[in-house]
């Protein structure tokens, strides 16, 4: 009985030892920042270097509170491939002549200039605007 009892003891602390190597497995982590704009996309953050809210396009957004990003905007990462044209009006609108449009190169990623923060109210991805 004795050795029945020492075998049901081992195999329990086998098994323990499983679970708990199993329990404190380094477990893969979340991106943060700039890593969270995927491959293909323009990405808008609604923080200065990639942080706070992200809005991610593959083509345009005539309003980007649809987003929820509208006139938030103060960094971003152009992962597209493509130029995009970043407006300060809704529907690609200048705003009556201001110059109110932008431009973000492919590649682009960093803060926006000061006068662009949190100004930007629709944008076009692939458009030739600039």
């Amino acid at each position: 009985m004795r050795k029945i009892m020492a075998a049901i003891a081992v195999a329990a602390l086998g098994t323990a030892g499983t679970v708990a190597a199993v329990a404190t497995a380094p477990s893969a982590q979340a991106a943060t920042g700039y890593n969270r704009c995927p491959a293909g996309y323009y990405c808008m953050f609604s923080g200065y270097n990639g942080t706070g809210t992200i809005a991610y396009f593959k083509l345009q957004s005539p309003n980007l509170k649809l987003q929820g990003i509208d006139n938030a905007s103060r960094s971003e990462w152009n992962r597209s491939g493509k130029l995009v044209t970043l407006y300060v009006d809704y529907n690609y609108n200048d705003g009556w002549g201001s110059g109110g449009h932008a431009c973000s190169v492919s590649g682009a990623k960093g803060n926006y200039a000061s006068r662009w923060q949190a100004k930007f109210s629709s944008l076009k991805v692939g458009t030739y605007s600039c």
